[in-house]
This record gives structure tokens, sequence and C-alpha cells, in this order.
């Protein structure tokens, strides 16, 4: 199962952060898996092939061209989390995301988990989902599929290549991936 998951978040205090806090959402996302599957994170995190999930911090607070990111107190900011294997996905369900604490770090703020959505009608980013279900929307369609993909990055998004982590969306790297 494919697992899609937006976990509302607010920071305690106005905060001035770094323009990407991808790392951030990432040790956060494996804090939290070793905490209910420390065997698990440790293989997630030592894996230096495709790994099997995404975290990242949606760019609510991010204005193009600035070095920061302002976050509000009160103010709802949006982490994502997805798994693309079966025993992540139901790991997440069953025991990481029941089991946020009330209050998470995020680089240098505290944040209040506020809410947390796993299906589309709690969330336009949130979703679950099986490989055989995805590809038999176009493999089995009766209608042609279209002839233009349309991507949007709506976090700062990296490509690992040869060791080194490409902050550009070159099509070698996002197709092949």
């Amino acid at each position: 199962m494919l697992l899609s998951a937006v976990v509302a978040v607010s920071p305690r205090e106005d905060l001035v952060l770094p323009p990407s806090l991808g790392r951030a959402a990432h040790a956060l996302f494996l804090a939290r898996v070793a905490a209910a599957d420390a065997a698990l994170a440790a293989a997630l995190h030592a894996d230096q092939r495709s790994k099997p999930f995404t975290a990242a911090f949606l760019e609510e607070g991010v204005v193009a061209g600035q070095r920061q990111t302002v976050c509000r107190a009160g103010e709802r900011y949006h982490l994502r989390f997805t798994s693309l294997t079966e025993p992540l996905s139901a790991l997440l369900l069953e025991r990481v995301l029941p089991a946020l604490p009330e209050w998470v770090a995020l680089e240098r703020g505290v944040f209040r988990v506020e809410q947390v959505y796993t299906t589309r009608e709690q969330h336009a980013w949130a979703g679950q989902d099986s490989y055989q279900a995805l590809a038999a929307q176009y493999l089995l369609a009766r209608a042609a599929p279209p002839a233009r993909v349309v991507l949007v990055f709506a976090s700062p998004t990296t490509f690992r290549s040869e060791g080194r982590h490409v902050p550009l969306p070159l099509p070698g790297l996002v197709f092949g991936s």
C-alpha cells in the first residue's frame, strides 16, 4: 500500500527558520519510526539507494528569494510523510501517526501537532492506495492517457546522484528515480 500522510502543526512562538526544513522533517520521520520500530528505522537510514519514503515540510512559510522561512504562532503549517512499501505504510498508520506526541521539535522550533490526515477526503495531499489501483486507472482505462505530465514540486526537492544531493529537477533524475 502507498500512503501519504499530512500532519498539521503550529509553532509555539513566532519563528524564523532556514528556507528548507526538509532535513528537519526527515529527522522527525526517522525518530518517530525508531520509536515504533528501531530496526526498521536503522535500515531506512542506512539504505543508500532510493528511500521508500519521503518527508517534507510543505511550502506555506516560504517566500521566493528569501533566505528564511517565517512561521507565525497559531498559524497552521504542514508536514507530509509518504511511504512506498506495505510494511512501512502499516507501521505509520498503526503505530507512528497515532502515537505522535502533542509537541514536536523541528529545526530550532517547537510545533504543536494539530491534526493528522491520511485520506483524500481529509486533505488533498493525503491518501492511501495500492500500486494496482493506481496502475489500473491508466492501463485499464478506455481513454488514451494524457500526452503531457505536469509535475509540481511543492517543497524543496533534491535527487541523489553519484553521492550528491542535486537540487534541480533534471529530467533524467526525476524520471529515473
